[in-house]
Parts: C-alpha cells; structure tokens; sequence
C-alpha cells in the first residue's frame, strides 16, 4: 500500500507563502513609488500598503514580505527617493521612518485587534522616524518637517487600512485559509 504523499501540501503551502510575501512586498513598493516630494521626508502610501498587509496578512507573512522587501531594496530602488537602495536611504533623513515601520510592523502582530495593530504601526513609525530625522535636521524644525506634513495623510492611510479590514474581514478570512489551511489544522 503506497503512503500518502506528505510533502505535497507542504509545497503547495510554501508557493502560497512565498506568492503572498511577493505581494506584500510589492505592495510595500507601490506604496513606497507613489509619494509626494516633500522635503527631506516625502509622503508615500507606504502606512497604507502595510496597514493593509497587516489586516489581511498572519504575523508570519507580514515579516517575510517586509523583510523581502527590504532585501530587494539593498539591489534595487524599492523606496520612494528615486534610485536609492535600501542603505542609502536607512542613512538620510528618511531613515528612521522606514526603520520605524520595520519594528512597527514586527510589533503589531503581538496586538490582538486590527485597530491595535495599525495604531502601534502609526506611532512606532513616528516616533522611531523623528528620533532619526533628528539627526537630519533643526530640533525647531523637527515637526514642520516630519511630523506636520505627513500626519493627516497618514492617519487616513491607517484609517482606510481599519475600514477595509473590517467590510473585507470574509475575503481576510478566506485569504488565510488558502495560505496556510482552515484555522485549528
């Protein structure tokens, strides 16, 4: 009697992690490419595209697709200054803020609610990226530029995040059932 093969889900699961961690990633990108230039930091759909990874998206896929594209930006431009890699950018003024979203993001999926996670991911944000843009810029000017410019922005980008999460919590729900099996398996 042949026994069942036990790899064949194993594999399937791993194109399904390794296909939604490209997306993820790539959201990060988009997100990351559409961005008004502001100066030193620029207003991107970043907050948006990981508020939105982080809703949809297990703990375990919204390191790897972070962690993806952070590796793809160490090659190539993934950020929203033009032709910087992921070096160049961890050292200027915008630094912080992506550095801020990374730890947010590992952060966040200790928190048990959507709205608690997107929160930790607003504020680890920016408060990691001011402390950085700190070292970029005057103390008096800290706020006129990284923190007022952005915030409304970026408060809507975390509140579209909640909103979509929850009308689209069965697809979520669905998403994740794909990926990894039904919960409790």
């Amino acid at each position: 009697m042949a026994t069942p093969d036990t790899n064949a889900f194993s594999n399937e699961t791993y194109k399904r992690v390794v296909l939604l961690s490209v997306i993820g990633a790539l959201a990060l990108t988009l997100g990351s490419k559409l961005s008004l230039p502001f100066n030193p930091v620029p207003m991107t759909l970043q907050l948006l595209a990981m508020g939105l990874i982080v809703t949809f998206l297990p703990g375990r896929l919204v390191i790897t697709s972070l962690v993806l594209w952070l590796a793809v930006g160490f090659v190539a431009p993934v950020h929203a200054m033009p032709g910087l890699t992921t070096v160049q950018v961890i050292s200027g003024p915008t630094g912080g803020y992506v550095l801020g979203m990374t730890f947010a993001a590992c952060a966040s999926i200790l928190m048990m609610t959507d709205a608690g996670k997107l929160l930790v991911i607003l504020f680890m944000t920016y408060f990691i990226g001011l402390i950085w843009l700190w070292g970029h810029v005057p103390a008096s000017q800290l706020l006129e530029f990284g923190f007022f410019p952005l915030i409304t922005a970026d408060a809507f980008q975390i509140a579209l995040a909640l909103f979509l999460g929850l009308k689209l919590s069965e697809a979520r729900d669905r998403l994740r059932a794909w990926a990894f099996g039904p919960p409790g398996r």
